[in-house]
């Protein structure tokens, strides 16, 4: 797939939460991966402080981001809801659009 969009969601995770998290975020990407097309998400984890992380959204289109929720099965609705309770409440999301290349 060849990403034409990337979209990144920063946030920094509640230290007491970092191994649920982890665990939750592993599930989550491979249900995206697994049943979406158009989109494949990463997520990577910061080496200068333990608690932040960024989701990768590598997208066709920015429809295809933009409907990824409507697409999401109920188990993957019930990890979204798991994995927002082990954030703190500042999040920074960046949509960037190929335009060379």
């Amino acid at each position: 797939m060849s990403a034409n969009v990337i979209v990144t969601i920063s946030y920094p995770v509640k230290l007491d939460k970092i191994v649920q998290y982890q665990h939750l975020i592993e599930q989550f990407a491979r249900a995206v991966n697994d049943t979406q097309s158009g989109i494949e998400v990463s997520v990577y984890a910061s080496d200068e402080k333990a608690n932040a992380f960024v989701e990768l959204y590598e997208c066709i289109n920015n429809e295809s981001f933009d409907n990824l929720e409507d697409n999401y099965d109920d188990a993957t609705k019930d990890l979204v809801i798991a994995i927002s309770e082990c954030l703190e409440e500042r999040q920074t999301i960046r949509t960037l659009t190929k335009r060379i290349g």
